[in-house]
């Protein structure tokens, strides 16, 4: 069983991702297996960077539920894999946001004003201020409009609210301008945090 396990590992050996997923998009069920479990990690470490009140297993189910919309419609992407990839996994954590409001607003009332939080693991405490100290460190060495619009969304500003603070200090800046900067940034971080996503 091993072996077949190693094997299996050295068929995408020295592919980078884009490599395995036309692999997978070409009818290998086993490059789409390895697509998977690359992506996996990531998809985990953005939503736990992205949604601040997020337990490890709530983070793992977010990323389970993403693989399992991408596995049903992966033949149809036309353009990069990791960006629609992160497209259902952006859906995926606003659906989960909208489930937390709804959540809070019925404890509110259930409990007489009264709200608990998700109580987190301290091993995945741990494992995000990591993460975010990581990310505040990388993004310290980034280009300044990439400065701006990463902290902007880590310290908890919407997409709306930066958008009108980068009008502010750029006022003929384009809404798809601000919106191919922002991807690009995303990205940029991401690679340099090695999430292969």
């Amino acid at each position: 069983m091993a072996s077949g396990t190693t094997n299996f590992a050295r068929q995408f050996q020295g592919l980078n991702i884009d490599e395995v997923f036309t692999l997978a998009r070409d009818g290998d069920a086993s490059a789409l297996d390895e697509y998977c479990k690359r992506v996996r990690p990531g998809l985990i470490q953005i939503a736990s960077f992205q949604i601040y009140d997020i337990t490890r297993e709530e983070a793992e189910d977010l990323a389970h539920e993403t693989l399992a919309v991408f596995v049903q419609k992966y033949q149809e992407v036309t353009t990069s894999s990791t960006a629609y990839l992160r497209s259902i996994l952006y859906n995926n954590m606003k659906n989960f946001l909208r489930g937390q409001i709804k959540s809070r607003q019925r404890e509110v009332t259930s409990n007489g004003g009264t709200y608990t939080h998700n109580v987190r693991s301290s091993e995945h405490e741990v494992e995000k201020r990591e993460l975010l100290e990581r990310a505040e460190q990388t993004i310290s060495g980034m280009s300044e409009p990439c400065k701006t619009l990463l902290i902007g969304l880590i310290e908890g500003y919407k997409v709306k609210e930066l958008w009108e603070r980068m009008l502010e200090l750029e006022p003929n800046l384009r809404r798809s301008t601000f919106d191919r900067r922002l991807y690009v940034c995303r990205r940029r971080l991401w690679e340099l945090l090695g999430i292969e996503l």
